[in-house]
């Protein structure tokens, strides 16, 4: 036992002993390092890439974004209750109707007997006015022969008084003759007074009869309302009913759309509102459809701007008659606007510009050159000042350069062809604007 543990001491110190020589030989090996052989390694001007300058003119485009939606959609509701009694074969979800086709029938017996009712109350109305117009003829005839009787005993009276006041007549015969007067005014009387009595008689069967024909329009009304009829040429979207179900007042009964017309409200930036016009031209692009496009022009802009959001709406109008592809409602569609051209400008990229300058590359150098901004066109800057047309503005490396440091050249932007038009913002995205 006491042979193993002075093994293992034994064992234990020549370890500690190579360790420590290692070490040692180490520190003297680094110590004793040669150095190395230095050289010197020349300092090269950093690389920039250039833009280079034209004048031209710049056509503009805005860019907006809305839902496309059909111009117009109607939801078509019952205007009479009862019971769904046919639905024309074809009439179901995504079909064709022109304007006036059949698209449903409501029992309409009910509101036939009305009808018939009401025709005939307006009938009975009429056959009284018509025997007081009749009766209003044959009294007139009587006063007329009333008034020509009383007229001869008026003037045989008239003689009479004078003779009995000569004392050529008696007093007998003048009585006679003055009750025979006095008899046929009192006829006339009565025939004028019962004239008089017909016509407000007759006003008021006129009113009646107004009345009567006025249920008379509702019932046919009520009869032309059990046709459910699609008011425009168009596609169904939905129909919620079938032959045999209880259509109620006020339930809708057929979605209808007018899918040859698509209008999309867009929202474009305020500050480009004296810019856009009536009847600007508009190409829309749906992002998840590449290679699709769709033609469109500005139908009406809103009059006022969205004091919350500094935007305004605009109206573009797809008439899907003219497109390869029919434009589909509800399409999340990206607008982009025509708009002017702004004539003969010269135009640099807006990141070029620091500090109301750019740098120009001048054979191995980069001079600084003085600027004004005119406006801000999307991802470029319409400049005057110390600038001509084909210079090279440096776009890269700018937190480095000062004014006549050297520089080399790297990759020329491609310029911008004078025909390209430029989108100059993308305005906030919405789903759409109020109408």
């Amino acid at each position: 036992m006491a042979a193993y543990k002075t093994r293992v001491a034994i064992s234990f110190v020549l370890v500690v002993i190579l360790i420590g020589g290692g070490a040692t030989v180490s520190r003297w090996l680094v110590a004793n390092k040669p150095d190395p052989e230095r050289t010197d390694v020349a300092k090269l001007p950093p690389v920039v890439e250039v833009h280079r300058t034209t004048r031209a003119d710049l056509p503009l485009v805005f860019t907006g974004y809305g839902t496309a939606r059909a111009d117009h959609q109607v939801a078509i509701a019952a205007q009479v209750t009862g019971q769904v009694v046919e639905v024309p074969d074809g009439i179901n979800d995504g079909a064709y109707v022109s304007s006036g086709d059949l698209l449903l029938r409501i029992d309409d017996r009910d509101y036939q007997r009305q009808l018939d009712r009401a025709r005939s109350l307006v009938g009975d109305v009429e056959s009284q006015i018509a025997a007081i117009d009749i009766e209003r003829q044959n009294v007139d005839k009587m006063v007329s022969i009333a008034a020509q009787e009383m007229d001869i005993a008026r003037r045989e009276l008239e003689r009479l008084t004078d003779l009995f006041e000569a004392t050529r007549a008696s007093s007998r015969e003048y009585d006679l003759t003055n009750r025979t007067y006095q008899a046929t005014r009192r006829v006339w009387q009565n025939l004028v007074s019962q004239r008089e009595q017909l016509d407000p008689r007759r006003r008021g069967l006129e009113s009646t009869l107004a009345g009567r024909r006025a249920d008379v329009a509702l019932a046919e009304l009520s009869v032309e309302r059990c046709r459910v009829v699609a008011p425009f040429a168009g596609q169904i979207d939905t129909l919620n009913v079938e032959a045999g179900d209880q259509a109620q007042m006020g339930m809708q009964l057929v979605s209808l759309m007018d899918t040859q017309h698509i209008e999309i409200p867009i929202e474009l930036p305020a500050s480009y509102r004296p810019m856009v016009d009536t009847d600007d031209a508009c190409t829309l692009t749906v992002e998840s459809m590449p290679g699709f496009a769709w033609q469109g022009r500005i139908a009406r802009v809103a009059p006022s701007v969205d004091t919350r959001s500094r935007t305004f709406a605009a109206f573009v109008e797809v008439d899907n008659a003219e497109q390869a592809t029919p434009l589909t409602p509800g399409y999340f569609v990206t607008a982009s606007v025509t708009g002017p051209t702004l004539e003969d400008v010269l135009t640099v990229p807006r990141g070029a510009i620091v500090s109301d300058a750019v740098f120009v590359a001048n054979d191995t150098n980069a001079i600084r050159r003085i600027v004004h901004v005119k406006r801000n066109v999307g991802a470029l800057a319409i400049v005057e000042g110390e600038l001509a047309d084909g210079d090279l503005v440096i776009v890269s490396n700018l937190d480095i350069l000062e004014d006549g440091d050297d520089i080399r050249l790297g990759d020329t932007t491609a310029q911008m062809p004078a025909d390209q038009s430029i989108a100059i913002t993308e305005a906030t995205k919405s789903t759409g604007a109020s109408r």
